[in-house]
């Protein structure tokens, strides 16, 4: 057992080694598309005489800066670990209301959530941070699936005496083998430029989710089928939380 433990833990070094060493090709990358875009729009604004177009170019500098807040944040968010602000918390209420914040986007897509919850305990858990997780991985899903009339289910059970499991499954585009060994580093992303709000894909949603769970002492796990769906577990200890 000591070995295998040994074993992940330096796989795990080595892949913070690897997302490291691309860190700042990625973000000059992105930052340079974002001040190539404002500098473009900028130039034609400063030529343009039709108010539309001015306006226009206003618009588009505008939603780059946007973008480059978007990806600062996200960087600083993933730069920082932050001290857990534990209370006690109903998970199904928070499901629920992770759900309504993003109900008429999947209302758009005929995208139907379907919910089988288990009893479980008010749980010991930073509620924003957890908000945040459930949150990353609702829009994910919601972007994976393409066609009309997707289903996500989200089911919560007992994994063990002492551990919670809350899933979410998509009937998506699923993800290729290849992406589903990267999923978690930092700065991967599959989806193109960016999401269907208009913000930039930085790839850090799910590394940082993998981190906040683990900072509950709690594991995130993903299985996937290319072409058929993905499902997300996230695995929480029930330490501290109370009793049913």
């Amino acid at each position: 057992m000591d070995t295998e433990i040994k074993t992940r833990d330096e796989e795990i070094k080595i892949d913070d080694i690897n997302s490291l060493e691309i860190f700042s090709g990625v973000i000059a990358h992105e930052f340079n598309n974002l001040l190539s875009g404002i500098q473009a729009w900028a130039q034609i604004g400063e030529k343009e005489q039709d108010i539309k177009n001015i306006r226009k170019a206003f618009k588009s500098i505008n939603e780059a800066c946007q973008k480059g807040t978007t990806l600062a944040k996200s960087l600083l968010s993933f730069s920082k670990t932050q001290e857990l602000d534990l209370e006690y918390v109903d998970v199904h209420d928070l499901v629920d209301e992770t759900v309504n914040l993003i109900t008429i986007q999947l209302e758009k897509k005929l995208i139907t959530v379907e919910r089988n919850y288990s009893v479980l305990p008010d749980m010991l858990i930073d509620k924003g941070k957890i908000y945040q997780v459930f949150l990353n991985i609702l829009i994910n899903a919601r972007d994976a699936i393409k066609k009309q009339g997707g289903i996500i289910k989200i089911s919560t059970s007992m994994r063990e005496e002492n551990i919670a499991e809350i899933s979410f499954s998509d009937n998506g585009k699923g993800i290729s083998k290849e992406s589903l060994r990267n999923i978690f580093k930092p700065f991967y992303t599959t989806k193109i430029n960016k999401t269907r709000s208009g913000s930039l894909g930085t790839g850090l949603g799910l590394a940082i989710s993998r981190d906040i769970i683990r900072q509950h002492k709690g594991e995130i796990m993903v299985e996937s089928i290319e072409g058929k769906g993905t499902t997300f577990y996230i695995l929480l200890p029930l330490e501290g939380s109370k009793k049913i």
